[in-house]
């Protein structure tokens, strides 16, 4: 299949969550024999560059099975570009989303920010860019649902998962670590700025234990300020991807800490 990825974005110089995805995903596409286009403007390394000539642009995407795009839970920006070719192509290619988060993300973390956010009107908006799509791709069963109550007419459960050539049990510890570790290494990863991580469980737990030298906390992620944390939690902040494995492999417990899920009408779907 010929696939075009229309906002294969992500932050560039930030080892997100967002940034393995796409790059993993569009890899795993061409391993399977398929190719993936991006734009100009995309990030991505791993994904074939989109012409530039309009007629060469134009003959490929006319020969494109599908349109690719990743949702993360409000509208979807297109560049002025891509919203022409899409209704230049009309209904002759099929539009998939690939649904990563909801409306009520937004609702958290714009919410934080002091935003105030009409669900009903955002779930409007984002239904209306929904008309389209033939399917929903969905990372968990709560995303499904939400898919479902857009009106996407097919969806896929397809859960994340992770790479066993690449992390595996034999990786030898990063010595950086080692040094201060512990008899028993606790470690979270993640991203701290998103509001239904439970991160002041893990210092609650930490404080609670700090007088015992046996055990040591590892927070992987890029933590700007961690108010009261003990000295027996270590910050190690953004780690590449390709320094990962050899990190967790000094750890003995893996913490997934989440909030109360009453923000979310379709349950905690990360």
């Amino acid at each position: 299949m010929e696939l075009y990825f229309g906002n294969a974005h992500f932050e560039m110089g930030r080892p997100t969550g967002a940034r393995t995805h796409i790059e993993s995903l569009i890899r795993g596409l061409h391993q399977l024999g398929h190719r993936v286009w991006v734009g100009k403007d995309s990030e991505s390394e791993q994904g074939h560059r989109l012409p530039e000539g309009i007629m060469q642009r134009w003959r490929l995407l006319r020969d494109v099975d599908a349109i690719y795009l990743r949702f993360e839970g409000h509208p979807i920006k297109l560049s002025r570009r891509l919203r022409i070719e899409m209704a230049l192509l009309g209904s002759k290619k099929p539009v998939v989303w690939e649904m990563n988060a909801t409306s009520d993300y937004c609702k958290l973390m714009w919410g934080a920010e002091g935003q105030e956010v009409d669900l009903k009107r955002l779930d409007e908006k984002i239904r209306r860019q929904t008309r389209r799509v033939r399917l929903a791709v969905c990372n968990t069963e709560g995303l499904e649902q939400y898919s479902q109550f857009l009106g996407i007419p097919r969806s896929a459960v397809i859960p994340l998962g992770s790479d066993p050539t690449f992390f595996k049990p034999n990786i030898p510890c990063c010595q950086e670590v080692l040094k201060q570790g512990a008899a028993l290494n606790v470690v979270w990863c993640g991203s701290p700025e998103i509001r239904w991580h439970d991160i002041d469980s893990i210092v609650s737990a930490a404080r609670l234990l700090r007088e015992d030298e046996r055990i040591r906390f590892f927070i992987i992620g890029k933590m700007n300020q961690l108010s009261g944390c003990p000295e027996n939690v270590a910050v190690l902040g953004e780690i590449p991807r390709e320094r990962l494995p050899s990190v967790l492999s000094c750890m003995d417990v893996g913490l997934a800490l989440y909030r109360e899920p009453s923000w979310s009408r379709f349950g905690v779907y990360s």
